[in-house]
Formats: structure tokens, sequence, C-alpha cells
């Protein structure tokens, strides 16, 4: 009875979080396919937001080399990772000093101008983002 109860309240304040973004004039974020993420972000910059763990709150910049790197920039830190884009559209990236090396996969979501980044097995906005064209920060 608590789990159905647990589900229906999730469910409820999802329904409410999408009505509130339609409301507020934005479309609710679709996640973007692997063709879109290599059309959209590679070869591109990206200035956003850490949403969660230690560095939320904290500003960042990337850029996504055509070359499988991506680089990634902070006023605390900074470090490089190999990505990968997966048939189903996940985004993941093994940093050489993030996560112990580990990979991460993302599911990567747009709404107007912005993305976001949930992981996988997760449900909560890791980061967000606008993009530019090029490297302008000289990555």
């Amino acid at each position: 009875m608590i789990r159905r109860h647990a589900l229906a309240t999730i469910g409820l304040a999802i329904a409410l979080l999408s009505h509130q973004a339609v409301l507020a004039g934005e479309a609710p974020a679709a996640k973007l396919t692997a063709d879109q993420l290599r059309a959209e972000l590679i070869g591109k910059t990206l200035d956003g937001e850490i949403k969660t763990g230690r560095s939320g709150g904290r500003s960042f910049t990337a850029y996504i080399g055509a070359d499988g790197i991506e680089r990634f920039k902070t006023s605390k830190y900074e470090d490089k990772g190999k990505y990968r884009i997966t048939p189903d559209g996940q985004w993941c990236v093994t940093w050489e000093k993030l996560n112990d090396g580990r990979e991460v996969c993302s599911t990567i979501h747009k709404s107007g101008d912005t993305y976001s980044a949930i992981r996988v097995g997760d449900s909560v906005v890791g980061s967000t983002w606008t993009v530019k064209p090029g490297n302008p920060n000289g990555f």
C-alpha cells in the first residue's frame, strides 16, 4: 500500500511539473536521440550549471570535441574525458579524474534552448546548459 501511494505521489508530482512548464510557456523537455546528440552537441561549447552533488550551484563550461573528447571546467577544477553516444541516445563519459574514472551515462533532454542531463537510473536533473557554436573558450 505504501509503495502504491509513493508511486501515485511521484506520478502526481511529474504531472504537476509538466503542467507548470506548459503554463510557463515552455515545452516539456524532450529526450534527444543519438542523431540529435551528435548534431546538437559535437563541436559546440556548453555553458551551464551543476545542479546536484558537492558542486551543486557551480557554473561550468565544456567543449565537446569531434575527436571524442569532452573538456570540462568550473572555477574549482577541470577535467577531460572520452565520450560515446549509445544507439538508444545515452551520453556516456569516462572522465580522467571525476567519478574515479568510471563511465557515467545520462539521457539528455531539451526544452527551448536549454538542455538538461539526467543520469541513467536517476530522475534528478544533474546539470543544465545552453549551447554556443564552436570553441570560443579555446579548450
